[in-house]
């Protein structure tokens, strides 16, 4: 449901904060936006989107800005949750490939999962 996915959520932010590590959020889209509303989630530390015409938008009820991909590269971001799964394989590759993102990549699908590392091709 909704609701444990946002509890998940919730608890993955906490867990990473807790450690003094920040935690980013790809995908600007209806799935991930309404599951961070229904947890109460505003205390994402980025929130991204490949799509230019979201970019620079303030989201409803969290009210976080919406920046490019391109803010992750050199950042101190610990973990990546991929929200948008219709583009997951293309994510992943940049934030391994192009970025060089060794931190954590999880991604919100029926559950909260972690990707397993992979190594850039």
């Amino acid at each position: 449901t909704v609701e444990s996915l946002g509890r998940e959520l919730r608890e993955f932010i906490q867990r990473y904060h807790a450690e003094g590590r920040k935690v980013a959020i790809w995908g600007a889209g209806g799935k991930g936006l309404s599951v961070m509303a229904v947890a109460g989630i505003r205390d994402v530390d980025l929130l991204v989107d490949g799509d230019p015409h979201k970019q620079g938008l303030v989201t409803p009820v969290s009210h976080l800005e919406v920046e490019s991909p391109s803010a992750l590269i050199g950042s101190d971001v610990g973990a990546v949750i991929i929200t948008a799964m219709a583009y997951r394989q293309e994510i992943e590759r940049t934030l391994l490939e192009e970025y060089g993102f060794s931190g954590d990549i999880a991604v919100l699908g029926h559950h909260l999962q972690f990707v397993e590392p992979r190594k850039a091709a």
